[in-house]
């Protein structure tokens, strides 16, 4: 069932969802222009809780503006870096803020080296990731200075403890033929009890590309999909070892490829785009039984649904956007515009986001049942997969 909120006094401001659902308050990041030359080197003062039974809004401010903050995980607990800039190097100091009572918490510190003629602004070193796992350990993506074609995009991954205040490097090594530092995807189970790590850092689109000429030899073609509880991967990390083949339950070369990968429900949900058959497969893996469902469609799609044992792909070309019933090859919904956003939709009603001047929008539903039409706000929005909650800045 999805829910909408509406949350006044940030129509100007691109505030950015987290996952993060404690108790019955919301967390969002506030923002501040991307493009600021007050502050280039961070956006995000602070964070926005919102109580959605008595409506009430708390407000932390970071000591000072952040770029670099995970954004997802569902307790109570978020990871921040601040950055101290030195004339060759740069201390990254990494810490973490408790959302129900802001405590903040200094964890550890690493030094870096960087080229001084680089504008800090522009220095890949500020898109450094981090991926809460728990209020215990965080995942750290330290990316690739000077990258070059034909290596990985990080030059080290690290677990962050922050009950010992330390911080392990990662075995490089992944199985028998991939690496650690092609990570492109780390996804935390609603329970945090396990990670889906994905390899290869290329969209399906530009593997279609490159099987459409016929190129066989670039660098990211291999993608792996490793589903490891948290448990096994702290031994693995702390102990110096490489997470062994068995935790691999699935892997596409170039002539094939993984989209939309998430874990709802306790279930991983993926696609498989075949670029030797022209089919779509949507893969569905019950995290606790290991039991896989799959469903194959011809064509390759965007985008495919499940819903209540219907299936429904999104359609996107220069000129249209739209909802096809794919049983019956019947378009449910066509888009005023390609630029419109779906953000929800189910068997009854379609809810989409039409870009306006600015950072706004107007949210509409549509319901393809009578064919009614509702505007449901104008403003900025963020829309909750997880929780299934929409909220609507104006």
């Amino acid at each position: 069932m999805l829910k909408i909120i509406q949350l006044g006094g940030y129509l100007d401001k691109q505030i950015i969802e987290t996952n993060q659902l404690i108790g019955n308050s919301l967390v969002y990041f506030d923002n501040e222009n991307y493009y600021s030359e007050l502050n280039p080197l961070g956006w995000l003062p602070g964070i926005i809780k919102y109580d959605t039974v008595s409506k009430k809004i708390d407000y932390y401010r970071f000591p000072t503006n952040v770029r670099i903050v995970s954004h997802q995980g569902e307790q109570d607990t978020l990871y921040y870096a601040l950055m101290n800039w030195e004339r060759d190097t740069v201390l990254v100091h990494f810490k973490k803020l408790n959302c129900t009572d802001f405590s903040d918490f200094e964890i550890t510190s690493i030094q870096l080296e960087y080229e001084n003629e680089i504008e800090k602004s522009n220095s890949k070193l500020n898109s450094i990731g981090i991926t809460g796992i728990n209020e215990r350990y965080a995942i750290v993506s330290i990316p690739q200075i000077n990258h070059k074609y034909g290596l990985p995009i990080y030059s080290q991954i690290m677990l962050l403890d922050s009950n010992e205040k330390k911080h392990y490097v990662f075995k490089e090594t992944l199985g028998n033929n991939d690496s650690m530092l092609r990570l492109e995807k780390i996804v935390v189970s609603e329970d945090g009890k396990f990670l889906l790590l994905k390899t290869g850092n290329i969209g399906w689109f530009e593997k279609k590309d490159f099987w459409d000429i016929g190129r066989k030899d670039y660098f990211d073609q291999l993608e792996n999909l490793v589903l490891i509880d948290v448990e096994s991967f702290i031994k693995y990390i702390k102990n110096g070892t490489q997470i062994p083949d068995s935790f691999i339950i699935d892997k596409c070369s170039f002539e094939s490829a993984f989209t939309n990968i998430c874990v709802i429900n306790g279930t991983l949900k993926y696609q498989r785009v075949s670029f030797t058959d022209n089919t779509t497969e949507f893969i569905s893996y019950d995290i606790n039984s290991k039991q896989t469902k799959k469903i194959n469609i011809y064509g390759i799609y965007e985008r495919i649904y499940n819903i209540n044992e219907s299936i429904f792909a999104v359609t996107t070309d220069e000129n249209s956007k739209n909802i096809i019933d794919v049983k019956n090859s019947k378009c449910i919904y066509s888009a005023i515009t390609p630029a419109e956003q779906i953000i929800y939709f189910d068997n009854e009603n379609v809810i989409t986001a039409i870009p306006q001047e600015g950072l706004k929008h107007e949210i509409i539903n549509h319901n393809i049942i009578d064919n009614k039409v509702d505007k449901l706000g104008f403003g900025w929005f963020t829309f909750n997969d997880r929780q299934k909650i929409l909220t609507i800045f104006n």
